[in-house]
């Protein structure tokens, strides 16, 4: 008899904890598959923000240079059309080569250190997705989900299965705007 009430309290003490660890897992929806938005989370964590000012920062900087480059070349363009009013023709062809050449170096020099921010900007991005993987795989398996979908790709979902403020959320808390993290290679 002592025996079987023993199991009866037993087999209570597992339901219970049985139907306490579903109650609380019950609190975060279960879902095969979760999404989240990595243009939200570029444009809305605090470290994307910070990775967006650094580069709006950077081509506000290259413009301002551009734009000086620019002026001295207008002046060096006007100062040579002064100067053919009183050179030899074929003089002034050579020097006016001279200055298309240089302009063309300049353009080239300008465009590539362009395209260096926007790489860097790119590598950044990339930085960001895989700082926020593991933020994503924990939010992932707490919904019970064999799978994080870009949010794009999906053609019809339930907003509930989205969890990009989930991540923004972890991601703000635990990393700030990223500035502390390690610089990769």
């Amino acid at each position: 008899m002592k025996q079987r009430f023993l199991g009866i309290v037993f087999a209570c003490l597992a339901v219970f904890v049985t139907n306490a660890a579903l109650a609380q897992d019950a609190a975060i929806a279960q879902y095969p598959i979760v999404t989240v938005d990595r243009v939200r989370l570029v444009r809305e964590s605090d470290f994307g923000k910070r990775l967006f000012s650094e580069l709006n920062q950077k081509m506000r900087d290259l413009q301002v240079e551009n734009n000086k480059i620019e002026s001295d070349l207008s002046a060096e363009e006007l100062a040579l059309r002064d100067q053919r009013k009183t050179m030899d023709p074929s003089d002034f062809r050579v020097l006016a080569g001279e200055f298309d050449v240089k302009v063309n170096r300049i353009r080239q020099q300008r465009k590539e250190l362009e395209d260096e921010i926007l790489q860097e900007n790119n590598s950044s991005q990339v930085k960001l997705i895989q700082t926020a993987a593991p933020f994503m795989f924990e939010i992932m398996t707490q919904h019970g989900a064999v799978a994080v979908l870009e949010r794009s790709t999906v053609v019809l979902d339930l907003a509930s299965i989205d969890i990009t403020d989930q991540v923004i959320t972890r991601m703000n808390a635990d990393l700030g705007d990223g500035v502390n993290l390690p610089k990769s290679e």
